[in-house]
């Protein structure tokens, strides 16, 4: 099985009870993501790290996420894990990274203090950092000499998955989160290696955009400004829904407590508003309330009025309503 690719795999493991309960065997072996953080950090701080993305709703996205999915690595071994959090998390995970031998490393005006420079970054103007994000208020570079890696930490101005949805291609669009991996287009990604260019109409001023394609045209995808693929052709996706590859993980050790309102991603959807040469770009509105842990996106204006109705009832012995929540969107969505 570790010879197959991943379109190969979900096929073979589809082909019979005894093969599927071995390829689930497989999975669990070939997926793990133990492993894969292993380059960046220690067992203990790797079950910290997890731990940390269950309480904050921090997601891996970006090639690291892309090499998970591929059970192998580019040619040039990656140097930088990207992570994506809600800027009111940033703080808190920027100093955990601290606090495990990783060292802030200022870029352009950014102060040398990592607080300082996370302050900064809140006001209504933000400071610039050396590179930019759509929907996103800065990005904060650490590095540990230890391991001689870096941790890119992207603070969003809402929910971290609005910026993973704005990134230049779809072949980036995949994400680790503390309880599951998903792929929202496995097709295009992996069986045909094509990507769909997204917030791109050939423009000069989008030149800043044209590096992350090369590099991923280099690595063998093919970018399009069309694409007539099932997962692309539905007006509205929901993270993990039948179109995406969900891959679950294994448990978190919660040793010391369990983490309340762990954060749910299957709690965002997002709308496709493909022009082809006019432009595509995905939709979404941030769903926030004083209810809620964390911010969400949704595709659907019904569904936000319905979620926000939700959430505003009131909560008995509870703290925050994402439990809630996130069952209106499974009642809204159903089974997609």
């Amino acid at each position: 099985m570790s010879n197959l690719d991943p379109v190969d795999f979900a096929r073979f493991s589809s082909v019979c009870r005894p093969i599927h309960e071995d390829a689930m065997s497989f999975r669990s072996r070939a997926f793990n993501i133990n492993k894969h953080l292993a380059p960046y950090f220690l067992q203990a701080e790797t079950e910290a790290f997890r731990r940390l993305q269950a309480s904050t709703g921090m997601l891996i996205s970006g090639t690291s996420a892309l090499e998970f999915f591929l059970r192998s690595c580019f040619n040039v071994p990656l140097q930088e894990l990207e992570v994506f959090v809600e800027h009111s998390f940033a703080l808190q995970v920027g100093r955990w990274l601290i606090t495990i031998g990783y060292e802030f490393i200022p870029a352009g005006p950014q102060n040398d203090e990592f607080k300082m420079a996370y302050t900064e970054a809140s006001g209504p103007q933000g400071v610039r950092s050396y590179r930019s994000f759509k929907y996103a208020t800065a990005v904060f570079r650490f590095f540990s000499f230890r391991t001689g890696k870096n941790v890119q930490l992207i603070a969003a101005c809402s929910s971290p998955l609005q910026v993973i949805l704005n990134m230049s291609s779809t072949c980036t669009m995949n994400i680790i989160s503390h309880d599951i991996a998903v792929a929202f287009y496995p097709r295009s990604t992996f069986e045909k290696k094509e990507s769909l260019l997204i917030n791109y109409i050939g423009l000069p001023e989008q030149l800043i955009d044209s590096n992350d394609i090369t590099l991923y045209e280099d690595w063998g995808w093919a970018m399009q400004t069309k694409l007539r693929l099932p997962e692309f052709t539905k007006l509205i996706r929901r993270v993990g829904d039948r179109s995406c590859w969900t891959i679950p993980l294994r448990p978190i050790s919660y040793e010391g407590g369990r983490v309340r309102y762990p954060y749910r991603v299957t709690g965002n959807s997002w709308r496709h508003a493909f022009r082809g040469f006019r432009g595509n770009f995905m939709e979404t509105m941030p769903v926030t309330h004083y209810n809620l842990k964390y911010t969400y996106i949704l595709g659907c204006d019904d569904v936000v009025h319905a979620a926000r109705e939700r959430v505003q009832i009131q909560i008995v012995g509870e703290e925050y309503a994402d439990e809630l929540y996130n069952n209106e969107i499974t009642e809204q969505y159903g089974d997609m």
